[in-house]
C-alpha cells in the first residue's frame, strides 16, 4: 500500500458540503472529508471514488480536482483533493471508521473549525466557483 499519498473528495450538493465525523483513534470525534490511502498501482480519481464509496456508500463522478496539500499529515507526503458529484448509490458507513455523516453548509463549517480534522477544509472551499 502506498502509504505516502492520500485522496480526499469534497462532496457538494446544493451549497451543503458532506462531512464524515472519524471513528478511528488518533482524529476520534473530528469531521473530515472523505479521504484515504492510495493502494499500490491505484489511479488517484479511481482511489478517491473507492474511498467515498467505502466511507458513505455513495457513488461519485470526479467533477475536477482541486488542490494538492503537501505533507498534511505524518507519514503523508501529499493529499490530492477533488470535488465530487453523488451520482448514485444508497447512504451506508461502518461505525468502525465513521461516527456520523452530516450536511454542513460552509458557514457551520466555520463554526465547527475545531472540531475538523485539519485547517485546510475551509481554505479549499472558499476556493470553490460554485456558479458553474
Amino acid at each position: 500500500m502506498n502509504t505516502d499519498i492520500r485522496v480526499a473528495v469534497l462532496i457538494e450538493k446544493d451549497g451543503k458540503f458532506l462531512l464524515g465525523q472519524e471513528a478511528t483513534k488518533i482524529i476520534y470525534g473530528l469531521w473530515n472529508w472523505q479521504q484515504g490511502k492510495v493502494e499500490d498501482g491505484e489511479d488517484l480519481e479511481a482511489a478517491a471514488m473507492r474511498e467515498v464509496k467505502e466511507e458513505t456508500g455513495f457513488d461519485i463522478e470526479i467533477v475536477k480536482k482541486l488542490t494538492i496539500i503537501n505533507n498534511p499529515f505524518p507519514g503523508t507526503k501529499e493529499t490530492h483533493v477533488y470535488l465530487g458529484k453523488i451520482i448514485g448509490g444508497e447512504l451506508a458507513y461502518s461505525a468502525e471508521e465513521i461516527l456520523n455523516l452530516k450536511w454542513f453548509t460552509r458557514e457551520q463549517i466555520i463554526e465547527i473549525q475545531d472540531k475538523l480534522s485539519g485547517n485546510w477544509l475551509v481554505g479549499v472551499i472558499d476556493s470553490l466557483d460554485l456558479s458553474q
